[in-house]
């Protein structure tokens, strides 16, 4: 399907315990109001990470069908009005490069150049930031704050990783890519899969890289886990 004028994506905020995350849900949210009071065509959700059940891991659950950030949020959007033949879901992305990445080749097929990018606050900005250079040229990257599952001293932790996370990235494209332009489709997915371990496990990265890593995750440890959010059930298993 080609002629799409404009798309929202709707980008996965991590795991509750048992069920959808406040900030996922948020982002579910908001995708809907720009679907039905701003006209976007259609919507993507995009992320592959699921939800613990029962306590249990994904690793732990083993073949046992899992809940993913992309199914919660369609459900919540579908509850708040928009249509589910209008959503697109992408479900392999584990983190934002990949969301991207992977969110351009349904943009591509819809032929859509006015995107919304939607994310929390303390994420927005690299979040617009990743799409623009992933995207490139020719589209038009709308970012789209939705509500927050942080405040405070919180909030102020999760933005200094995520500046901490945005550098790193630029590193890592310098460092391992070949001259990588906005839009080199090839070169970023070439780098996404020779450095990042959870698209592929012979990923290498040097001793001093994966110092700088560590750091950057260190960042996040004194922070709150995500909570579920408190009205929403599981839905699908």
């Amino acid at each position: 399907m080609r002629g799409v004028k404009s798309i929202v994506i709707g980008n996965g905020q991590s795991l509750g315990v048992d069920g959808p995350s406040q900030g996922t849900i948020g982002v579910a949210n908001t995708v809907s109001e720009i679907m039905i009071e701003q006209g976007a065509q259609k919507a993507i959700f995009t992320g592959k990470r699921s939800f613990r059940i029962n306590g249990l891991s994904q690793k732990e659950l083993g073949n046992i069908p899992t809940y993913t950030e992309a199914s919660a949020m369609r459900d919540q959007a579908v509850r708040r009005g928009v249509k589910d033949e209008d959503i697109y879901m992408e479900l392999r992305a584990l983190e934002t490069v990949g969301n991207a990445c992977f969110s351009k080749e349904i943009v591509r097929e819809l032929g859509a150049e006015r995107i919304f990018v939607v994310g929390p606050d303390h994420h927005i900005w690299r979040l617009a930031l990743i799409y623009r250079w992933v995207m490139g040229e020719g589209y038009k990257i709308v970012p789209v704050t939705s509500p927050d599952d942080y405040r405070g001293e919180e909030l102020r932790l999760m933005q200094k990783a995520e500046f901490a996370s945005a550098v790193g990235m630029f590193h890592f494209w310098r460092k391992y890519g070949n001259s990588i332009k906005m839009g080199d489709d090839e070169e970023i997915s070439r780098v996404l899969y020779a450095t990042n371990k959870s698209y592929n496990e012979n990923a290498q990265i040097d001793e001093e890289d994966q110092r700088m890593m560590d750091w950057v995750t260190s960042l996040r440890k004194p922070i709150r886990k995500y909570t579920t959010h408190p009205d929403l059930p599981l839905i699908r298993a």
